[in-house]
């Protein structure tokens, strides 16, 4: 057991304090009695002083001990981990919004598009005005005329489908010699008229032609111009077989193709 310098000297001092007592005993043997009282005097002395400072060093080291103890307790509080719980709840709710809004439902603009597929003649942007006229003279000379669209050859196929009116208007289908040529009525979404004229300008048959219609027709007789009219146009009009038709405008001046 190792002792510190102050315990040291406290030891030292008592023993020579007992040396001297010891030697002054020997010296003067006469007084041996007052002695004990001086050898006494020390012991008590020597040990309180012995006895404090042992006691301080526990209470210095016990003393860390409870701190560590109360730090480690707020240790718990600190987990408060319910809170990412929390945050995770919300996010699958999050990409169900985003499924929501499936695009799907934009291509319900594809019909409007459909429409727009059907071909439609390059003449039908022609105001009534602009159009020229075919004039039918009937068997009492009285004459009416119907403004015509006259189309380029690489448009017979096209007619008048893809249009849903056609107002008082026809169209003019003109060969360079007589045949008997066949119409359909595929994407024309409007009942007309059609008078197959001869290269004689004699009306040769008139029949009409149900929208939509994807019936194959063709006249009895052979022919060279088919107008195209408005249904009910010329029974309306007191129109028939056997009448004339006539220009009122120079064919030539109007393309082929």
């Amino acid at each position: 057991m190792r002792l510190d310098i102050r315990t040291r000297v406290v030891i030292i001092c008592c023993v020579l304090a007992l040396a001297a007592v010891y030697g002054s005993s020997r010296e003067s043997p006469a007084t041996p009695s007052a002695t004990p009282p001086v050898a006494t005097r020390p012991a008590v002395t020597i040990a309180p002083v012995t006895s404090t400072p042992t006691t301080a060093p526990p209470t210095t080291t016990a003393t860390p001990a409870p701190t560590a103890a109360a730090t480690a307790a707020p240790a718990p509080a600190a987990t408060p981990t319910p809170r990412p719980a929390g945050t995770v709840a919300p996010a699958p709710a999050t990409p169900a919004p985003t499924a929501a809004p499936t695009a799907p439902s934009t291509p319900t603009a594809t019909p409007a598009a459909t429409v727009s597929l059907e071909p439609t003649a390059t003449t039908g942007a022609l105001p009534l005005e602009a159009l020229p006229r075919i004039e039918f003279v009937r068997g009492d000379g009285t004459v009416v005329s119907l403004p015509v669209e006259v189309p380029p050859r690489t448009e017979y196929s096209i007619g008048l489908s893809g249009r849903y009116e056609l107002g008082e208007r026809g169209m003019l289908f003109h060969y360079a010699e007589e045949g008997r040529r066949s119409f359909w009525m595929k994407n024309t979404h409007f009942d007309l008229d059609i008078a197959f004229i001869g290269a004689d300008f004699v009306i040769r048959e008139i029949f009409g032609m149900e929208a939509e219609s994807l019936e194959i027709r063709r006249p009895d007789d052979t022919y060279r111009y088919a107008v195209e009219a408005p249904s009910g146009w010329y029974a309306a009009n007191g129109v028939q077989v056997g009448d004339t038709a006539r220009f009122a405008f120079v064919l030539e001046d109007y393309p082929l193709e």
